[in-house]
């Protein structure tokens, strides 16, 4: 019997296919324009000593104890990769305009690619 199921997504590797940009980040919101044609998933490169957080927007805000906030965080020195949401199709990724990160402390920059795969 086979582990194989045609229900499984196969996963890829990385594959840098769109620009990089570099975000300066500090303590306020700072925010890149990208463009994503043809992405589906985003690398994300923290090289500050404080804890980043991400979003795919204009702006970018940590949550706090019983106020939510969109994005996802990258630790001091973190790499994480992760997939881009559906478009208004619900199937093709959606077509990004901003990447915005802020930091819990310090400055520095917060590098950013796009492409394809895990």
């Amino acid at each position: 019997m086979s582990n194989f199921s045609i229900n499984a997504a196969p996963q890829y590797p990385f594959a840098s296919g769109q620009n990089g940009y570099v975000i300066a980040a500090s303590t306020t919101t700072a925010t890149v324009a990208v463009t994503t044609t043809g992405a589906d998933s985003v690398v994300v490169a923290n090289t500050t000593t404080g804890w980043a957080w991400i979003t795919f927007a204009a702006t970018s805000a940590f949550p706090t104890a019983g106020t939510p906030a969109p994005g996802f965080p990258v630790p001091p020195g973190g790499v994480a990769t992760y997939s881009l949401p559906a478009g208004t199709d619900g199937r093709s990724p959606a077509k990004l305009t901003n990447v915005s990160a802020i930091l819990s402390t310090g400055t520095g920059n917060v590098y950013v690619s796009l492409g394809s795969g895990a």
